[in-house]
Protein backbone atom coordinates (compact mmCIF):
# COMPACT_ATOMS: atom_id res chain seq x y z
CA UNK A 1 0.00 0.00 0.00
CA UNK A 2 1.25 3.86 -1.14
CA UNK A 3 1.27 5.76 2.34
CA UNK A 4 3.42 9.24 3.13
CA UNK A 5 5.57 7.05 4.68
CA UNK A 6 6.38 4.55 2.13
CA UNK A 7 6.74 7.37 -0.50
CA UNK A 8 8.98 9.43 1.53
CA UNK A 9 11.06 5.85 2.26
CA UNK A 10 11.42 5.17 -1.11
CA UNK A 11 12.41 9.15 -2.10
CA UNK A 12 15.35 9.12 0.10
CA UNK A 13 17.06 6.34 -1.66
CA UNK A 14 16.09 7.31 -5.38
CA UNK A 15 18.77 8.12 -7.63
CA UNK A 16 19.26 11.77 -8.45
CA UNK A 17 21.19 13.69 -11.21
CA UNK A 18 22.15 17.59 -10.94
CA UNK A 19 21.10 20.11 -13.72
CA UNK A 20 22.20 23.07 -13.11
CA UNK A 21 22.87 22.62 -9.07
CA UNK A 22 19.52 21.25 -8.86
CA UNK A 23 18.32 17.51 -7.70
CA UNK A 24 16.07 15.96 -10.31
CA UNK A 25 14.59 12.72 -10.94
CA UNK A 26 14.90 10.44 -13.77
CA UNK A 27 11.61 8.92 -15.12
CA UNK A 28 13.02 5.47 -15.32
CA UNK A 29 13.60 5.78 -11.76
CA UNK A 30 10.22 7.24 -10.46
CA UNK A 31 9.14 3.88 -12.40
CA UNK A 32 11.59 1.81 -10.52
CA UNK A 33 10.28 3.09 -7.43
CA UNK A 34 6.26 2.98 -8.14
CA UNK A 35 6.76 -0.86 -8.83
CA UNK A 36 8.63 -0.94 -5.72
CA UNK A 37 5.69 0.77 -3.65
CA UNK A 38 3.05 -1.04 -5.90
CA UNK A 39 3.96 -3.87 -8.00
CA UNK A 40 0.99 -4.56 -9.16
CA UNK A 41 -0.28 -0.95 -9.87
CA UNK A 42 -0.99 0.18 -13.74
CA UNK A 43 0.49 3.20 -15.82
CA UNK A 44 -1.75 3.99 -18.35
CA UNK A 45 -1.21 6.64 -21.27
CA UNK A 46 -3.00 7.73 -23.70
CA UNK A 47 -2.92 10.33 -26.40
CA UNK A 48 -4.85 12.88 -26.51
CA UNK A 49 -4.44 14.57 -29.38
CA UNK A 50 -1.82 14.77 -32.19
CA UNK A 51 -1.81 17.12 -35.35
CA UNK A 52 0.80 19.15 -37.26
CA UNK A 53 3.71 17.48 -35.63
CA UNK A 54 2.25 18.65 -31.89
CA UNK A 55 1.39 15.75 -29.49
CA UNK A 56 -0.55 16.08 -26.27
CA UNK A 57 -0.98 12.80 -23.97
CA UNK A 58 -2.00 11.75 -20.47
CA UNK A 59 -0.57 8.98 -18.27
CA UNK A 60 -3.23 7.70 -15.62
CA UNK A 61 -1.66 5.67 -12.00
CA UNK A 62 -4.15 3.23 -10.54
CA UNK A 63 -3.49 1.09 -7.40
CA UNK A 64 -4.20 -2.48 -7.18
CA UNK A 65 -7.52 -2.22 -7.05
CA UNK A 66 -7.85 0.15 -10.36
CA UNK A 67 -8.09 3.39 -8.19
CA UNK A 68 -6.43 6.16 -9.45
CA UNK A 69 -3.74 7.63 -7.91
CA UNK A 70 -2.02 10.64 -10.11
CA UNK A 71 -2.34 11.82 -13.76
CA UNK A 72 0.02 13.84 -15.55
CA UNK A 73 -0.30 15.50 -19.11
CA UNK A 74 2.75 16.52 -21.20
CA UNK A 75 3.15 17.93 -24.99
CA UNK A 76 5.94 17.50 -27.43
CA UNK A 77 6.55 19.22 -30.74
CA UNK A 78 8.01 16.89 -33.67
CA UNK A 79 10.55 20.22 -34.37
CA UNK A 80 11.50 21.37 -31.40
CA UNK A 81 15.14 19.57 -30.99
CA UNK A 82 16.89 16.97 -33.21
CA UNK A 83 15.60 13.49 -31.51
CA UNK A 84 12.60 14.90 -31.74
CA UNK A 85 12.33 14.39 -35.10
CA UNK A 86 12.08 10.68 -34.95
CA UNK A 87 11.08 10.64 -31.32
CA UNK A 88 8.63 12.94 -30.35
CA UNK A 89 5.56 10.90 -29.41
CA UNK A 90 7.94 8.62 -27.38
CA UNK A 91 9.24 11.45 -25.75
CA UNK A 92 5.88 12.93 -24.75
CA UNK A 93 4.86 9.71 -23.00
CA UNK A 94 8.18 9.44 -20.93
CA UNK A 95 7.29 13.28 -19.92
CA UNK A 96 3.74 12.54 -19.18
CA UNK A 97 4.84 9.64 -16.94
CA UNK A 98 7.23 11.03 -14.89
CA UNK A 99 4.85 14.24 -14.28
CA UNK A 100 2.29 11.44 -13.14
CA UNK A 101 4.83 10.16 -11.03
CA UNK A 102 5.76 13.31 -9.89
CA UNK A 103 2.40 14.05 -8.88
CA UNK A 104 2.28 11.11 -6.61
CA UNK A 105 4.91 12.03 -4.40
CA UNK A 106 7.43 9.93 -6.37
CA UNK A 107 10.91 11.29 -7.25
CA UNK A 108 9.38 15.22 -6.51
CA UNK A 109 10.39 15.74 -3.35
CA UNK A 110 12.56 18.73 -4.72
CA UNK A 111 11.60 19.27 -7.68
CA UNK A 112 8.40 18.38 -9.41
CA UNK A 113 9.52 17.98 -13.50
CA UNK A 114 12.22 14.70 -14.23
CA UNK A 115 15.50 14.87 -15.33
CA UNK A 116 14.60 14.26 -18.66
CA UNK A 117 12.49 17.19 -19.11
CA UNK A 118 14.77 19.68 -17.88
CA UNK A 119 16.92 18.23 -19.92
CA UNK A 120 15.00 18.49 -23.05
CA UNK A 121 13.70 22.38 -22.07
CA UNK A 122 17.41 23.19 -21.72
CA UNK A 123 18.09 21.89 -25.54
CA UNK A 124 14.62 23.93 -26.61
CA UNK A 125 16.36 26.86 -25.00
CA UNK A 126 19.28 26.87 -26.60
CA UNK A 127 17.70 26.03 -30.30
CA UNK A 128 16.00 29.27 -29.62
CA UNK A 129 18.60 31.01 -28.34
CA UNK A 130 20.99 30.16 -31.67
CA UNK A 131 17.78 31.05 -33.88
CA UNK A 132 17.36 34.00 -32.47
CA UNK A 133 21.61 35.16 -32.85
CA UNK A 134 21.00 33.60 -36.47
CA UNK A 135 18.14 35.93 -37.29
CA UNK A 136 20.27 38.85 -35.14
CA UNK A 137 23.09 38.13 -37.51
CA UNK A 138 23.40 40.76 -40.81
CA UNK A 139 21.87 39.37 -44.01
CA UNK A 140 24.62 37.82 -46.33
CA UNK A 141 25.14 40.17 -49.13
CA UNK A 142 24.33 39.53 -52.95
CA UNK A 143 26.60 38.61 -55.12
CA UNK A 144 26.44 42.42 -56.55
CA UNK A 145 27.50 44.10 -53.22
CA UNK A 146 30.07 41.75 -52.39
CA UNK A 147 31.64 42.60 -55.57
CA UNK A 148 31.01 46.43 -55.69
CA UNK A 149 32.73 45.88 -51.67
CA UNK A 150 35.72 44.13 -53.43
CA UNK A 151 36.20 47.45 -55.61
CA UNK A 152 35.80 49.43 -53.01
CA UNK A 153 38.62 47.80 -51.30
CA UNK A 154 40.62 47.69 -54.01
CA UNK A 155 39.96 51.82 -54.58
CA UNK A 156 41.01 52.22 -51.43
CA UNK A 157 44.54 50.39 -52.08
CA UNK A 158 45.02 51.93 -55.06
CA UNK A 159 44.31 55.87 -53.49
CA UNK A 160 46.65 55.08 -50.26
CA UNK A 161 49.53 53.91 -52.85
CA UNK A 162 49.26 56.27 -54.91
CA UNK A 163 49.49 58.91 -51.94
CA UNK A 164 52.14 56.91 -50.47
CA UNK A 165 54.22 58.33 -53.14
CA UNK A 166 52.80 61.68 -53.27
CA UNK A 167 55.40 64.42 -51.74
CA UNK A 168 54.53 65.27 -48.13
CA UNK A 169 52.85 68.56 -47.53
CA UNK A 170 54.62 72.00 -46.26
CA UNK A 171 52.80 70.87 -42.43
CA UNK A 172 55.36 67.89 -42.46
CA UNK A 173 58.60 69.60 -43.77
CA UNK A 174 57.84 72.21 -40.90
CA UNK A 175 57.63 69.06 -38.32
CA UNK A 176 60.94 67.65 -39.67
CA UNK A 177 62.56 70.80 -39.63
CA UNK A 178 61.35 71.11 -35.79
CA UNK A 179 62.98 67.78 -34.98
CA UNK A 180 66.38 68.29 -36.46
CA UNK A 181 66.41 71.43 -34.05
CA UNK A 182 65.08 69.33 -30.88
CA UNK A 183 66.77 66.10 -31.26
CA UNK A 184 69.81 68.00 -32.94
CA UNK A 185 70.72 65.81 -35.86
CA UNK A 186 71.25 67.32 -39.11
CA UNK A 187 69.07 67.13 -41.81
CA UNK A 188 71.88 65.97 -44.60
CA UNK A 189 71.68 62.50 -42.53
CA UNK A 190 67.68 62.23 -43.62
CA UNK A 191 68.43 62.78 -47.25
CA UNK A 192 71.33 60.97 -47.45
CA UNK A 193 69.52 57.96 -46.17
CA UNK A 194 66.84 58.56 -48.44
CA UNK A 195 68.85 59.53 -51.28
CA UNK A 196 66.79 62.98 -51.69
CA UNK A 197 68.49 66.61 -52.21
CA UNK A 198 66.00 68.15 -50.77
CA UNK A 199 62.88 67.52 -47.99
CA UNK A 200 60.66 68.49 -50.37
CA UNK A 201 61.27 65.47 -52.49
CA UNK A 202 60.51 63.44 -49.87
CA UNK A 203 57.18 60.94 -49.95
CA UNK A 204 54.70 59.94 -47.75
CA UNK A 205 55.80 56.50 -47.67
CA UNK A 206 59.39 57.19 -46.51
CA UNK A 207 58.21 60.11 -43.90
CA UNK A 208 56.12 56.92 -42.32
CA UNK A 209 58.93 54.99 -42.76
CA UNK A 210 61.30 57.40 -41.11
CA UNK A 211 58.41 57.71 -38.11
CA UNK A 212 58.79 53.98 -37.23
CA UNK A 213 62.65 53.90 -36.89
CA UNK A 214 63.68 57.46 -35.97
CA UNK A 215 64.90 56.56 -32.63
CA UNK A 216 67.31 54.22 -34.24
CA UNK A 217 68.58 56.63 -36.84
CA UNK A 218 68.88 59.67 -34.83
CA UNK A 219 71.09 57.90 -32.28
CA UNK A 220 72.95 56.45 -35.20
CA UNK A 221 73.49 60.19 -36.60
CA UNK A 222 74.68 61.60 -33.49
CA UNK A 223 71.38 62.98 -32.49
CA UNK A 224 69.21 62.29 -29.10
CA UNK A 225 66.45 60.72 -28.57
CA UNK A 226 64.46 62.33 -25.53
CA UNK A 227 64.46 65.81 -24.60
CA UNK A 228 66.03 67.16 -21.72
CA UNK A 229 63.95 69.26 -19.43
CA UNK A 230 64.38 72.86 -19.73
CA UNK A 231 65.94 72.35 -23.24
Amino acid sequence: MITAETIKSVNERVKKIEVKGKNYTCVAARISAFRELCPVGTISTEILSLADGVVTMKTTITDENGKILATGMAQEKETSSYINKTSYIENCETSAVGRALGMLGIGSDEQMASAEEVANAINNQNKQANNQSQQNQTPAKTKEEVEAEKARIQKEKEEAAKKALEAIDNGKIIQLKKMFFSYKFEEEKLLGYYHLEKLEQMTNAQYTDFGKKWKVLVKEWGGITEIQKGA
